[in-house]
């Protein structure tokens, strides 16, 4: 049982010339295998060898279809990410002004602030850690959003040309800014 679970974990590319090698055993004339020495082979074992070509070939399309699944998925994604970068509000923009400010593909910001949790939904940012400093976690900005803001830095500009790194502030200037004083300089 777990050599077969270990055989279903193989890349697919085992799967396609495993099912490559099966189809010329079960479909090549017998003067070709008898040219490859295969013939008397190909004969003998014939039900064992369809029942492998049957199941390379299904776990080979599983595998290309997976493949291109997940190829599809990335593309969508990182459309999504471009429409949501094309809309940000000034405060989203603060946060990300950082990393392009600071060429950093890190930044500490509080992990219950709702600006930082919907960058994270959005797929822009990412937790590094899952523990930082007491107040500040890391957050990595992901690779689509990276590049994309890179070629697009007037995607930043905006009310403000200020930058959010939340281990840089002092908590009196947070809970000013929360209570709606004395924005952030």
């Amino acid at each position: 049982m777990k050599t077969a679970l270990d055989v279903l974990k193989l890349p697919p590319r085992y799967f396609v010339t495993a099912t490559i090698l099966a189809a010329f055993l079960l479909f090549s004339d017998p003067e070709t295998l008898k040219q490859f020495g295969a013939f008397e082979f190909a004969s003998e074992y014939r039900k064992y060898i369809g029942i492998v070509f049957l199941a390379s070939a299904a776990l080979s399309i599983n595998g290309i279809l997976g493949y291109f699944g997940r190829s599809t998925q990335s593309l969508v994604r990182a459309r999504e990410i471009k429409k949501r970068l094309n809309a940000l509000t000034e405060p989203e923009k603060q946060i990300l002004r950082y990393y392009i400010a600071k060429e950093t593909r890190t930044n500490y910001l509080y992990m219950y602030d709702g600006i930082v949790e919907g960058l994270k939904a959005a797929g822009i940012l990412t937790p590094a850690a899952e523990r930082g400093p007491p107040t500040c976690y890391p957050y990595n900005i992901t690779d689509e959003a990276w590049n994309y803001l890179k070629k697009n830095r007037h995607l930043l500009l905006g009310e403000t040309d200020y930058w959010r790194n939340d281990q840089e502030r002092h908590p009196v200037d947070l809970l000013r800014e929360y209570a709606g004083h004395n924005a952030p300089r």
